[in-house]
């Protein structure tokens, strides 16, 4: 039988009285991106942990030159 709620969110779904097919999972199409970039990201990875694993950027060294268009 298939669940009444989102997947993502776990509000309700629309009710399916007469319609036929696949059943929904998510409530929108939000909650259908967010479970796509969860399956997809990798295990355990945060941004503030790739920071952490390279650091963070200093100030450039004595002479380099400016990044702004001169």
């Amino acid at each position: 039988m298939a669940e009444d709620v989102c997947r993502s969110c776990g509000k309700p779904l629309a009710a399916r009285a007469g319609r036929t097919g696949r059943s929904s999972v998510h409530c929108s199409a939000a909650c259908r991106q967010r479970a796509y970039r969860e399956r997809q990201a990798p295990a355990g990875v945060s941004v503030a942990g790739l920071i952490d694993d390279i650091g963070r950027p200093g100030p450039p060294p004595a002479g380099w030159p400016d990044a702004a268009p001169g």
